[in-house]
């Protein structure tokens, strides 16, 4: 009986960590003054692909853009930023691309 019940709290477990794993804080601003993913894809309607791309493309710059925040080198934070901006320009259609431009100019680098 404590086998089945051991098996069922380390189930329970592992499927927690992999549900904490897979959703990221969407809401969350993006890095370097960048807009959430959230309002990325409310703005610039992006598909459900978009949305995991630009999550992806976050979660790849995050320690880049904490490392370039903490030292507070202006110009290194404006090419990390522009070099972000570049990567989600890359999956986005032309209209989303002047979207993003907007939303960018009107967010302000931090």
């Amino acid at each position: 009986m404590h086998r089945i019940a051991l098996v069922g709290v380390v189930a329970a477990f592992a499927l927690a960590l992999l549900a904490g794993v897979a959703v990221a804080d969407t809401k969350a601003p993006g890095p370097l003054g960048l807009p959430s993913v959230e309002v990325l894809k409310e703005k610039l309607t992006l598909t459900a692909a978009q949305e995991k791309k630009v999550v992806s493309i976050y979660e790849e710059f995050k320690d880049k853009a904490k490392d370039v925040e903490e030292k507070g080198d202006a110009e290194k934070k404006a090419e990390v930023r522009n070099e972000i901006v570049s990567k989600i320009k890359e999956i986005c259609s032309s209209d989303q691309k002047q979207m993003l431009d907007r939303l960018v100019t009107e967010n302000p680098k931090k």
